[in-house]
């Protein structure tokens, strides 16, 4: 009888109810690559930070601070002139100030590991320095990005190249991750063709690509334009959006965890 009371309530919902175990599994299936196939002994894992600090930023101090105390492996910053840039504490940092001749705008890295600088990722009108991070179990090829912001007809030209060469330069120069602001929500169908013909893939889980980064004087945030971007092979979780003063946009944290090259060959081995 209990079955039978059951069936009827639950009977004008099949139509809604039916798709639900396919909507489940594409779910699942469109989640990023997770950890738990990578053994917590080989695991190299990576903190990174990544915040676009806003030109003309007025709490320069309080932003860094705020960053700092974060405990990044790596910090990126875009929009960062070279007086906020010598505000870092000590540690490893490489920047560009604005260099509209080199296509690189007020980049910074800063660690308190190793870095060094290892050529330049393609993006149109934009070139993008990548920095090869030495931390005590790994090496990581990373790159900051900032692309135009698509606010007007021309800008918008810009910005669409720029993907288009991300698209053709990523698979060429292939870092681990690029982080910074692309200027895009995941929503945007040229950001998500880009990411998925490169396979370089938000990190976080799908519902929190949506999270946003970014609003008008930072009062509210509406839309997310800031990304770490990561490629196959390379997991990501403990993702996090900050508030940082002075900046309309929020910082991203996360942390990137991936088998190490010598572990990899040990596995091999062993099969």
């Amino acid at each position: 009888m209990v079955a039978l009371a059951t069936s009827a309530v639950l009977a004008p919902f099949l139509p809604i109810l039916a798709p639900l175990p396919l909507v489940t599994v594409l779910f699942l299936h469109r989640q990023p690559r997770q950890t738990r196939d990578i053994d917590a002994r080989d695991a190299a894992t990576l903190r990174v930070v990544s915040a676009n600090l806003l030109l003309g930023n007025k709490k320069p101090e309080r932003a860094i601070s705020k960053l700092i105390s974060l405990k990044p492996d790596v910090l990126f910053l875009v929009e960062a002139p070279q007086e906020i840039v010598k505000l870092l504490p000590p540690g490893e940092t490489l920047s560009y100030d604005s260099d509209t001749e080199c296509g690189v705008l007020n980049v910074a890295v800063w660690t308190p590991h190793s870095v060094s600088q290892e050529g330049f990722i393609p993006a149109g009108s934009r070139r993008f320095p990548m920095y090869r991070i030495h931390t005590p179990s790994s090496r990581w090829l990373a790159a900051p990005v900032h692309l135009t912001a698509p606010n007007v007809p021309s800008r918008k030209r810009f910005w669409a190249r720029q993907l288009d060469s991300l698209t053709v330069s990523l698979p060429r120069c292939e870092p681990d991750f690029i982080a910074g602001d692309f200027n895009a929500s995941w929503c945007n169908s040229k950001f998500q063709k880009m990411c998925r013909t490169t396979g370089f893939l938000p990190s976080g889980s799908l519902s929190s690509r949506l999270l946003p980064s970014w609003g008008p004087k930072g009062l509210v945030s509406l839309l997310r334009l800031d990304h770490v971007l990561t490629r196959r092979g390379v997991n990501s979780h403990s993702l996090r959006l900050h508030r940082v003063p002075g900046t309309d946009h929020r910082a991203v944290s996360v942390v990137l965890s991936r088998v190490p090259y010598s572990a990899e060959v040990r596995r091999q081995k062993l099969s």
